[in-house]
């Protein structure tokens, strides 16, 4: 099993983040010393948190958990992870379409389901674009985590590993603009901090 820290966050407002994330963490390698989590990771982290976090960890987070496909490649994020060790599972594949409303969403954001390059490359190979965008995500290294309720998609989200995108594809589902992040994370904000804004939260100064 894997369990997470889902947000470097605690819910508590003020100038730092309180208790600090390497107690946390310290906490979660208890889980594990205990045998009572097989491995522990990590979710939403920039890798500048999860640098800091590691300098002072016992154990390495075996994973951190991300938003990440065609429209949020993260291409940045997933290099740092591979870099030191981490691997990184990629959330929201499809997009997040059913977020949407609950985010309150502009009405303009592209969906990815419907978007004509992942149509086009679905067309070409002959399956939806919901497999697509899986297969994109496993062809860059990470795992990936779609959802469904639906039995027949839970199916065919699985019908992905006997096939492959060409170069081709991936190239052109890797030259989408604008990108943008489907969940920012701005519920977590507040102006007590320790996240004022989303630069904050994501060290977004980061190259």
């Amino acid at each position: 099993d894997l369990s997470l820290v889902h947000w470097p966050v605690t819910g508590v407002a003020g100038p730092e983040v309180n208790p600090p994330l390497s107690e946390t963490w310290a906490a979660m390698e208890s889980l594990r010393a205990a045998g009572k989590a097989r491995s522990i990771g990590v979710s939403n982290f920039s890798p500048r948190k999860l640098k800091a976090l590691i300098a002072t960890a016992s154990v390495t987070p075996a994973v951190n958990q991300v938003e990440a496909h065609p429209l949020w490649r993260q291409d940045a994020l997933i290099a740092a992870c591979k870099s030191i060790g981490v691997h990184v599972t990629a959330y929201s594949p499809l997009g997040s379409p059913d977020s949407a409303q609950m985010l309150r969403r502009d009405a303009s954001t592209p969906g990815l389901l419907n978007h004509p390059a992942v149509a086009s490359v679905a067309e070409r190979v002959g399956k939806s674009p919901a497999q697509v965008l899986i297969r994109f995500a496993l062809q860059r290294g990470t795992s990936v985590i779609p959802k469904s309720v639906h039995p027949s998609r839970i199916d065919a989200n699985w019908d992905v590993l006997s096939w492959e995108l060409s170069p081709e594809d991936m190239g052109a589902l890797s030259a989408l603009e604008p990108q943008m992040r489907m969940i920012s994370g701005a519920f977590w904000l507040s102006p007590k901090g320790p996240y004022r804004t989303l630069a904050d939260l994501w060290d977004e100064d980061e190259t």
